[in-house]
């Protein structure tokens, strides 16, 4: 009776006690844990010295810790994060993970297309009878052939942060007199009929993509000086008119106008003679650079806010002959550095990095430039030019990786640095290092399933927000 008693009056302490010790324990496996994982510097080729004038960063994540990481004067330092909320996770914040889309001062900027019927072409209707479009009996469906189509842009404008209080859509419309003419009537649209009783009766058309013969558009946004601009990225398949354009106004949703918002055009071309293909459109030193192909030969075109043309660079050897390559861009200081891939079919892939500069006389000069060829996957997270020397860091995949995995997504990557030396207009490489972890300890439970599900992406690590800068 004695010792329940005591049991008794000390039951608090005979559950903290235990409670005390798990938690001493846990913290102390995670403060142990948190120094144990694979992350250093291999050297591959040449000597890291030459990374001495630049600083890269960044985290090495899941959705709930991360490292940070940063390699100066040949050192890579690092610190391990427990994130305490959404905030803290460096993924969440970049603006690369909005598509089709830009995101500036708390605002988010993205596109889309509207295909319309040309003006005279010709149509032919095929009714779907007792067909009643998504299990609505008073809409009608029907498809409705034609040979020629216009497309027109639109541009939606809204916060940043879905929470915000002022929360509201505003948009903006362009008819630059873009237009895609085939040889047969083959591109489908949906013709939707609405006829319910005691209501307006209205009809709706929507492209089917399945049904286009070409690459459908994208279109090239940047900012400058806190104004957006843009420009339509098409093929040689495409006629009539394309150019770059400044968003002057956006309109409420409620204004009833059949083009809403004010759009300025900057500088305005045919794209028939010569055929002009835009491929990207960047900002560089309170300039537009607009990039494009012209009968298919590789062009940078420097213009001012006021569409003045100040020089153009012309890059032998890069075509479209095969088709627009993929593009990304990366800006430091006054140099444009592109990224380009071109696929096929075979799964060879050609990649090319250039660095283009804009001068103090608004002059563009090609600074490097560097090819290869791969059956790998390369996505560079920043590129910079510095004097003669290029730098890159970019996840990569070989494909004898990818072939062992279930999906291309699953299979992990390697982190890897390059960096270049350019003398008398030839760029060669002088570095190549591997940022080492134990990150593909993540993927490997997908080594030896064909499960190609998503599953939870909380648990994996990935690299984010990478940055490349001057030290």
């Amino acid at each position: 009776m004695v010792f329940m008693g005591r049991l008794v009056k000390n039951i608090i302490l005979v559950f903290s006690i235990p409670a005390v010790l798990i938690t001493v324990f846990t913290y102390g496996f995670m403060a142990a844990r948190k120094d144990s994982s694979t992350f250093f510097l291999r050297d591959l080729e040449g000597d890291r010295s030459v990374l001495n004038d630049i600083v890269i960063s960044g985290y090495l994540e899941d959705r709930y810790h991360g490292r940070y990481f940063e390699l100066k004067n040949g050192t890579l330092e690092s610190s391990f994060l427990y994130y305490q909320h959404q905030d803290d996770i460096a993924g969440l914040k970049k603006p690369q993970n909005l598509v089709n889309a830009v995101i500036h001062n708390d605002f988010v900027y993205y596109y889309q297309f509207e295909y319309k019927i040309s003006p005279g072409a010709k149509t032919e209707e095929q009714p779907e009878k007792n067909m009643p479009a998504a299990n609505n009996p008073s809409l009608r469906r029907s498809t409705v052939f034609t040979d020629s189509i216009d497309i027109h842009v639109k541009i939606t404008k809204r916060p940043a942060d879905f929470t915000a209080p002022d929360f509201d859509l505003a948009s903006l419309y362009l008819d630059p007199g873009l237009r895609y003419e085939n040889s047969s009537m083959d591109i489908e649209f949906y013709r939707y009929l609405s006829d319910v009783e005691y209501q307006s009766v209205y009809t709706d058309y929507s492209l089917n993509p399945g049904s286009f013969p070409a690459p459908l558009p994208k279109l090239a946004m940047t900012v400058l000086n806190d104004e957006l601009y843009f420009s339509v990225v098409c093929p040689e398949e495409y006629s009539g008119h394309n150019g770059i354009y400044k968003a002057v106004k956006f309109y409420r949703w409620w204004d009833e106008t059949e083009y809403p918002g004010i759009v300025n055009t900057i500088t305005e071309f045919s794209l028939d003679d010569p055929v002009i293909e835009a491929a990207g459109l960047e900002a560089v030193n309170d300039n537009l650079v607009l990039l494009l192909f012209e009968n298919s030969v590789f062009k940078a075109r420097l213009y001012n806010t006021r569409g003045d043309l100040m020089d153009e660079l012309a890059v032998p050897g890069i075509t479209s002959t095969e088709g627009l390559p993929e593009y990304q861009g990366f800006i430091n200081d006054n140099c444009l550095n592109i990224f380009l891939k071109y696929a096929n079919e075979e799964g060879f892939s050609k990649y090319i990095v250039l660095s283009i500069m804009a001068d103090e006389d608004n002059r563009l000069i090609l600074k490097h430039r560097t090819e290869k060829n791969s059956t790998g996957e390369i996505y560079p997270f920043d590129i910079e030019s510095r004097g003669d020397r290029l730098y890159i860091a970019a996840f990569t995949r070989n494909m004898e990786e990818i072939m062992k995995y279930s999906a291309s997504w699953l299979t992990p990557g390697h982190f890897m640095i390059h960096a270049y030396e350019t003398k008398n207009g030839i760029t060669l490489p002088v570095y190549a290092g591997e940022l080492v972890t134990d990150a593909a300890d993540d993927y490997n439970r997908h080594l030896y399933t064909s499960d190609t599900s998503p599953g939870n992406l909380s648990y994996y690590r990935v690299f984010e927000s990478v940055r490349i800068e001057q030290r």
